[in-house]
């Protein structure tokens, strides 16, 4: 183990001192945070503009779709977290050589990534959306709006490696220009190809295009003139580098994967507790959870390059500042979303353009809240699994937590009134915080990291059942 004395280049910029930590993450943290609104319009203009320009109908086919997008951005997660973790690990390590060959090795993998990602998602669209039985014209208008969003698959999986490597080399302001650019194109051609052209919903899958494109040439661009990532004497990888470098992106793209599965049982559920009006309820959710993520995420993406630092020059006591310090943000931002959500439910649907609520709607998006900060911690536990050289671990939680949500949903719509299905979020990301908690308390005996959580899990009990308030 490398102790705070030793003089590493690495270790010169990111010493295991708490002061230099929270700087670093005061540093990093503003832009994150803007990428992430950018990310935040990416992801919810969608939802908003059919809602408000197409009707109800476009909103729910936007939500049935969103399983499938899921299912394809696994791999764009697997890619693109595997080389970020290789690479950052890498410079901890001081290892020249070994960041050269990550750096060729990289390129290629993620330009085969993407063809691949681009052909093979064609059949599992179709037979994820026909799967669903959804009437001719709800199909009809589900495909219309894919055909837009499949055209992003590749260009969002090199753009997303691209904004990883770019934060692994400091240019935090390009990235910031780039996430606006982005989210700013993305709301200006959904509007223009469906308000303006009326294309319909098709318009807003194609708007999306087009500002994928838009980011992912400004990405390769400015990486290729500005930066030498591109630059690598490596000249041929082998089976065991591509495994090597994917391998610490299987827990992400685990997670990812788990999602989608989630989230298409979870619609058909939804369906069938309130109809058509389903699709309605969780697009509302999903901009609740896309507005938290603005921040959690905004913390995770700020703590890796710390962490991969840290990580890879074995650093406990950094890592430990660093857990508890993501640990503090995360409880204020996640307590002040979903204090929002709570309090202002209608707004929420108002923004997506819904005039008239569902039964069950208010009650439905305060419950789902409740996940917010839990999601939270369970995001910082498996980047930290991840870093630790304990991706298996990580990606057990994952699978085995994760699995659990369809059936708690299941067991609540039988069992309880339809706004409590919500409640199977809650009760997932419980399942896996606690088993998280137990083996991050079994590597590190950081007993205040359990403690702390033990009383913010009380507060969460007591807060329970002021959920269903309408």
């Amino acid at each position: 183990m490398i102790k705070d004395t030793d003089k590493t280049i690495g270790l010169a910029r990111y010493r295991q001192r708490g002061d230099l930590t929270g700087r670093k993450l005061k540093e990093y943290l503003p832009t994150m945070l803007v990428i992430n609104l950018s990310t935040l319009v990416l992801g919810s203009a969608n939802g908003i503009v059919a809602g408000n320009l197409v009707g109800s109908s476009a909103l729910s086919s936007v939500n049935i779709f969103f399983p499938v997008l899921v299912v394809v951005a696994s791999v764009s997660t697997l890619t693109a977290v595997g080389i970020a973790t290789s690479l950052s690990t890498a410079m901890g390590r001081n290892d020249v050589t070994d960041i050269d060959h990550i750096k060729g090795a990289a390129l290629r993998i993620t330009l085969v990534m993407a063809i691949a990602a681009g052909i093979l998602q064609i059949p599992v669209v179709w037979l994820v959306v026909r799967s669903y039985g959804l009437s001719e014209e709800m199909f009809r208008m589900t495909m219309q709006y894919a055909a837009g969003m499949m055209i992003c698959t590749p260009l969002a999986l090199i753009s997303t490696v691209g904004t990883y490597e770019l934060q692994i080399t400091g240019r935090m302001k390009t990235l910031l220009v780039l996430a606006v650019i982005e989210g700013a194109a993305n709301l200006l051609f959904d509007v223009l190809y469906t308000g303006v052209f009326r294309m319909g919903i098709a318009g807003i899958g194609y708007g999306t295009a087009t500002s994928n494109l838009i980011r992912c040439a400004l990405t390769v661009g400015y990486l290729a003139r500005r930066t030498d990532m591109f630059r690598s004497d490596t000249k041929k990888i082998s089976a065991a580098d591509v495994r090597a470098i994917l391998s610490p992106g299987t827990p992400e793209a685990a997670y990812t994967l788990m999602t989608a599965l989630q989230s298409y049982l979870i619609m058909k559920i939804l369906l069938a507790a309130f109809g058509t009006d389903g699709g309605v309820i969780i697009g509302v959710c999903t901009l609740c959870l896309n507005l938290a993520n603005l921040l959690l995420t905004g913390i995770t993406a700020s703590m890796r390059p710390l962490m991969g630092i840290y990580a890879g020059a074995d650093h406990r006591e950094g890592l430990r500042i660093l857990m508890r310090q993501g640990m503090m943000l995360t409880i204020v931002c996640a307590g002040v979303v979903t204090l929002a959500v709570g309090l202002r439910p209608e707004w929420f649907y108002a923004v997506n353009g819904v005039r008239s609520i569902p039964e069950g709607g208010i009650p439905s998006v305060r419950l789902y809240s409740l996940f917010f900060l839990p999601k939270g911690f369970d995001y910082l536990l498996r980047m930290y699994f991840s870093y630790r050289d304990d991706s298996k671990c990580a990606t057990a939680l994952t699978v085995v937590g994760s699995a659990t949500l369809p059936l708690f949903a299941f067991l609540l719509w039988k069992a309880a009134p339809a706004p409590c299905i919500f409640l199977a979020y809650l009760a997932t990301e419980a399942a896996v915080f606690v088993m998280a908690c137990v083996r991050y308390r079994y590597r590190e005996n950081s007993k205040g990291f359990i403690v702390l959580n033990a009383g913010i899990w009380g507060a969460i009990c007591f807060l329970v059942p002021g959920g269903t308030r309408k």
